[in-house]
This record gives structure tokens, C-alpha cells and sequence, in this order.
């Protein structure tokens, strides 16, 4: 192999890489087919680049949501990934990217396919395993998208307080999620804190219609608004409900965090609208129940979503969205001012606890992983059967 033209084709991708990763995805896909044409005019083998293009072309056929040339770039980045496949039949990589280009075209039975062969070729990919449920749930009617800090938002910081915020949320490793009905394109974020322009540049480039936002408790790391000692100090405020409730969209909270919100967010009361327990919130078909779940705050609420509606979840069987109520292994703090341990115990054995074994728990951080199941907490977390006095001497009460 001739070393030099190697180098200037890694020379190529490398700047392909380094626009992709500044979100300049024209200038990234420009490189790569140059790097493409370069090793393939040299017999040196360009399914790693052609991979690369084909994402890149997704994201910049994202960016152009709404105008007619998206469909057009969608295409381009479906024939690189055909070219993948093509090259390297036995690389799960070709259909995922193929996959992930269906789903953006909103064309979900295809994406089910080609995530259902990426998943035959890597059986033990959890990442496509959870993408191929996703395109089952929207070819259902159900929408769902989880995001993560540091991942899909708060990552290209504009000037030096975002860089801080941002560097504080990928510490902090926050889950928000979109919920709706893909019939309607209506959707629900839940926990939208630290990067709503960002947020809203998904909810874009997914064509969606954000209808309202909800909040599992009044903490800032899902709600926004100043945060607490010793940063409150640094004249830093963090986005949150507060702009989207500017914008006009109601907040759905529980009546006992209603007035942490509104004392430390600053969101006008009548752009609230109270959840209680049973109580519920429709999306289009999609159905999304309170259950109250004191004990992180007064106010902790988690959202369960049946799996037996025209618009069911998780084969049928449902999902939480739990926030800090329940994570894999664990649950949100209890050594803050207004938590308590015996209404946490109570909320995790009595109201979680009821339901089925199978319903998938999405938590709000990203703490020891993205979900479990009811099941394996009743396993091996803390929905396992303990009595209170056991729980209180758990926490050295």
C-alpha cells in the first residue's frame, strides 16, 4: 500500500471528522467524498468513510427539516449506506446507518427492517436493540426519544457561560425525554433543562409539534433556573420550563413542587397546569398518567404509559418515565432539605411496586444505565421487598 496516499485520505477523513463534530455537515460531507474518491482510485478500502458520509448526510438532511431538498439528501445518505452494505454484507454498521435515515424519513416499517438485520449480525448491540423497539413503537403511533446531556444536547457550547453549563450537564448526566403520537406529530418534553434551543432543534429536525412540557420535580437540573450554592453565585442561569412557558406552552407539574417552580423559576402560575395523582395527559392517543412519588421532593412525579392502548409501549406491556424517583440500583437523594425517607420507602414499595414486572423504567439521569425493568428492581434494587424498618437502617436512619 502506497503510505502517502493513505495518509492524505486519514488526512481527509480526519477533517471530515472535525467538521462533523463542529456541525458543519456539508463541509464533512464534502471531505469525506474526497477521501472516498481518493481511495478508491488507490484500491484502499473506504467503508469506514462511506459509513461516516452516510451520517452526515442524515444530519445535514435534518438540519434542512422543511425545505424540499431534505428528502433528496436522505436519499444520497441512504446510498452510502447501501454502499456499505455492499462492501462489508457482514458489518451490522450499513443497515443501522440505513435504518437511522428510514427513521428520520419517518418511514418506520423500513427502519424496523434494516434495525431488526443490523441486530442479527450483532446480536449483543443494546444501542440498535433499543432503536429497533423505538421504530416498533412508532410504527404503533407511539413517539418516543430519550435524551441525554452531553449527547444529543447541551454539546456545542456558543459562548463561555454555556461552556460552563454545558460541561456541568454532561456532569450531571440528565435524561430528558420527547413523548407524543406519531399520527399527529405532537409531542411532550419532559425535563427540559439546560439546553432548550437545543431541545427545540431536535424537536425540529424530528418534525414534531412541541405541545407542552412536564416536570417529574422542581429541582433545577430538570426545570432550569438558577442553581443552587455555591454556583448561584457565578450570575449564571440555566434554560428551562421558564422559556418554553414563555413561549406560550403550559408546564404540567404535581400541586407540591408547584411552588418551588414558580419561586424559583419564575413560571407565572397560570401557565401551570396541576397534576395529581391519577390524573392524566393526552398527546394525541398517546395517554400519560401521574403517579405522585414523594420522597426525592414533596412533589416527585412519575409518568406511567400504558402498553395496552391503540399507541401501547414496549411490546404491550408499558413504560415509566421515572425521574428521579427510580434509577437502575438506586433512587434520587434523600439527604436534601425537603426529601424524605419514609414517603421515598412508600413510593417505591406501595406505588411502584404494583405494577407489572415488565414495564420499562426510563430515569432521569444517567445513573448505572439508560433503563431497567420493574422486574429487575423487584430482583435486585430497591423495589425488592423489604420492610421499613430495614429501609430506614438502609439509610442509617
Amino acid at each position: 500500500m502506497n503510505t502517502y496516499v493513505q495518509d492524505q485520505v486519514d488526512a481527509l477523513k480526519d477533517k471530515g471528522n472535525e467538521s462533523f463534530r463542529q456541525q458543519d455537515f456539508s463541509t464533512a460531507v464534502a471531505h469525506y467524498a474526497s477521501a472516498i474518491e481518493l481511495a478508491e482510485a488507490n484500491g484502499i478500502d473506504a467503508v469506514q468513510i462511506h459509513s461516516n458520509r452516510s451520517v452526515a448526510l442524515l444530519r445535514l438532511g435534518e438540519t434542512q427539516a422543511g425545505d424540499g431538498m431534505a428528502r433528496q439528501t436522505f436519499r444520497r445518505a441512504i446510498e452510502e449506506a447501501d454502499k456499505v452494505i455492499a462492501l462489508h454484507p457482514q458489518w451490522n454498521k450499513g443497515y443501522f446507518r440505513k435504518a437511522e435515515v428510514h427513521f428520520a424519513m419517518r418511514d418506520f416499517k423500513q427502519a424496523e427492517a434494516s434495525y431488526q438485520k443490523a441486530l442479527e449480525l450483532m446480536p449483543g448491540d443494546e444501542h440498535v436493540k433499543m432503536r429497533l423497539e423505538e421504530s416498533r413503537q412508532a410504527i404503533s403511533g407511539f413517539l418516543f426519544k430519550q435524551l441525554l446531556c452531553g449527547r444529543d444536547v447541551a454539546v456545542k457550547p456558543q459562548n463561555v457561560v454555556e461552556q460552563q453549563v454545558f460541561g456541568f450537564a454532561s456532569q450531571m448526566a440528565n435524561f430528558m425525554y420527547l413523548v407524543g403520537d406519531a399520527a399527529t406529530s405532537e409531542c411532550l418534553v419532559v425535563d427540559a433543562a439546560w439546553d432548550v434551543p437545543g431541545i427545540l432543534k431536535v424537536v425540529r429536525n424530528l418534525n414534531l409539534k412541541l405541545v407542552g412540557a412536564v416536570v417529574t420535580h422542581y429541582h433545577f437540573d430538570h426545570t432550569g433556573g438558577r442553581p443552587p450554592a455555591p454556583f448561584d453565585t457565578l450570575g449564571i442561569t440555566v434554560s428551562g420550563i421558564k422559556d418554553l412557558a414563555d413561549a406560550g406552552l403550559p408546564v404540567y407539574i404535581n400541586s407540591a413542587d408547584a411552588d418551588a417552580v414558580v419561586k424559583n423559576n419564575g413560571v407565572p402560575r397560570e401557565s401551570m397546569t396541576i397534576l395529581n395523582h391519577g390524573e392524566s395527559i393526552s398527546v394525541g392517543r398517546v395517554k400519560l398518567s401521574c403517579l405522585h412519588t414523594p420522597g426525592h421532593t414533596p412533589g416527585s412525579m412519575c409518568l406511567h404509559i400504558d402498553g395496552s392502548t391503540e399507541c401501547g409501549t414496549c411490546d404491550g406491556v408499558g413504560m415509566l418515565i421515572a425521574g428521579d424517583t427510580l434509577f437502575k440500583g438506586s433512587c434520587g437523594r434523600l439527604d436534601l432539605p425537603d426529601c424524605d425517607c419514609d414517603q421515598m420507602y412508600n413510593s417505591l414499595q406501595a406505588t411502584l411496586g404494583k405494577l407489572d414486572d415488565r414495564v420499562v423504567v426510563y430515569p432521569g439521569h444517567n445513573y448505572g444505565g439508560d433503563k431497567t425493568t420493574i422486574g429487575a428492581e423487584r430482583r435486585a434494587g430497591l423495589l425488592r421487598p423489604m420492610t421499613q424498618v430495614q429501609w430506614r437502617q438502609m439509610h442509617k436512619l
